[in-house]
């Protein structure tokens, strides 16, 4: 039996700012850098999904970049769109395919339809090897058997640079690999995973049993865990509800309704309208808007308009200010500077929470703060990337919960408003909600770091153990 105190080895590949945000600045690793000998694999500066440089961020360890042939990250998503788009029954093996084929366009969604036909997919799996052959990934091959890591762990969208070669690499030098989901969306639609991690970390029920249906990872493969993201939660907030209302000038005796912006473009500054006009008519009594933007969501469709925006009820909310500044200069590039520790002050002193299909759904849930999902289906054309996601399985489950309310048009918006107001003070609600958000994220039962090092220390004993018996 190891010692608790073994120092193991590790390699840890990001290849995005949000992966750098959700699990680097939020010091979800922190238990690894101290007690392990890290290293972070980063991709060449030229890789366009990270900005940041990692010479200014607080790693707490070394890191080195690796480079991958691009041709080899292009075929292993094309092998997986082939698989995304096969025939299978089942409505959310439809929505899938809706998906992939508004990414694609419809050529090489005809295209790629027909490569995963009975027979053809074969040949055209066969085909694809031959040309990864020829295409090898050298550089990573080289140095995880120079190095020889104990683990390899992956936090990550499940798509990106490095995702097939590290756990296809991994797995043909016996090294285990972790895979850290990043986001609510990633195991049912946003994966391009064509292999199986020896373990993948996920949120909770509801993505363990995405895992086990899109990604075929057996159920001993999953461990539920939480988010990395929301630990910040588990911490008293930074400044009371006086001090906040006081920040937007918001009479701390109203309700505070949170408009939260998607990443999906719909018209948020006409929802902000109606809201408005509901408050000034009296609707909403005694209430104030506050509006936060989604951190790459360029505040809607047309977002340069909040800047200049006048409303009497609606604040912007104000770590978010600078962002609306930015959008409404034509910059709309990831807004970095939202921690997650601001999102936990902002999410426990509003009183609920609206939003157009984003993860703050889950985020007010965990806060016992009753949420709204806004589908404005009146206003968005069919086959727009909000009519499609509207269908998306993560967001369904949501739908078919009556703890999780929804409303489809501008006209619902406000009616459902007035209950989800309504909702704050009904305790048995609240206590319906808290156990529902359970299915969703884990709740935590200590940080999330110590929970990734505990994963970790136990998937090293398991399989020194068994190497050992190999050997013996």
């Amino acid at each position: 039996m190891l010692e608790q105190s073994k120092r193991m080895k590790l390699f840890v590949f990001i290849e995005s700012d949000i992966c750098i945000r959700h699990f680097v600045l939020t010091g979800a690793l922190k238990e690894l850098t101290q007690n392990h000998d890290v290293t972070f694999i980063f991709p060449p500066e030229d890789w366009n999904r990270i900005t940041l440089d990692p010479t200014n961020l607080p790693l707490n360890a070394p890191f080195r970049r690796l480079t991958l042939s691009r041709q080899r990250i292009w075929l292993w998503k094309r092998l997986f769109q082939a698989q995304q788009l096969m025939l299978r029954p089942g409505r959310d093996y439809g929505e899938r395919r809706r998906y992939v084929r508004h990414l694609l366009g419809w050529k090489a969604s005809v295209q790629l339809t027909v490569y995963g036909l009975p027979g053809i997919f074969q040949i055209f799996k066969r085909n694809i090897f031959s040309r990864l052959k020829k295409n090898p990934c050298t550089e990573l091959t080289t140095l995880l058997k120079e190095e020889r890591p104990d683990l390899v762990i992956h936090p990550s969208t499940f798509d990106g640079y490095f995702i097939n070669d590290v756990i296809a690499e991994s797995a043909q030098q016996d090294i285990p690999s972790v895979l850290i989901m990043n986001s609510w969306d990633n195991p049912s639609i946003k994966q391009t995973v064509a292999g199986i991690p020896d373990k993948c970390v996920v949120w909770g029920e509801q993505t363990a049993a995405h895992c086990k249906r899109y990604m075929n990872i057996p159920d001993e493969n999953l461990i539920k865990a939480g988010a990395a993201q929301f630990d910040i939660f588990r911490q008293p907030p930074s400044l009371d509800r006086e001090a906040f209302c006081a920040e937007h000038s918001i009479d701390p005796n109203h309700k505070i309704l949170m408009y939260a912006g998607s990443s999906k473009k719909v018209d948020e500054y006409s929802h902000l309208s109606v809201l408005n006009e509901a408050c000034e008519q009296g609707i909403l009594k005694n209430t104030s808007i506050l509006y936060r933007p989604h951190p790459w969501g360029e505040c809607g469709k047309d977002g340069e308009r909040m800047q200049s925006a006048n409303w009497k009820h609606v604040e912007i909310e104000r770590s978010m200010a600078p962002y609306v500044e930015r959008v409404a200069k034509g910059d709309c590039r990831i807004f970095l500077d939202a921690p997650y520790s601001r999102t936990h002050d902002v999410l426990t002193h509003i009183d609920a929470v609206i939003s157009p299909l984003s993860t703050i759904i889950l985020e007010a849930a965990l806060h016992g703060k009753p949420p709204l999902c806004f589908m404005p289906l009146d206003q968005e054309q069919q086959g727009s990337i909000f009519e499609i996601f509207s269908g998306m399985v993560h967001f369904e489950e949501i739908f078919r919960s009556d703890t999780f309310p929804v409303a489809t048009s501008q006209k619902e918006l406000i009616e459902k408003s007035v209950e989800l107001l309504a909702s704050t003070e009904d305790l048995d609600y609240l206590k319906v909600l808290e156990r529902d958000i359970s299915y969703f994220v884990s709740p935590p039962s200590k940080p999330y770091s110590e929970v990734i090092d505990s994963v970790l220390r136990k998937i090293y004993d398991k399989a020194h153990k068994s190497s050992k018996t190999r050997e013996g």
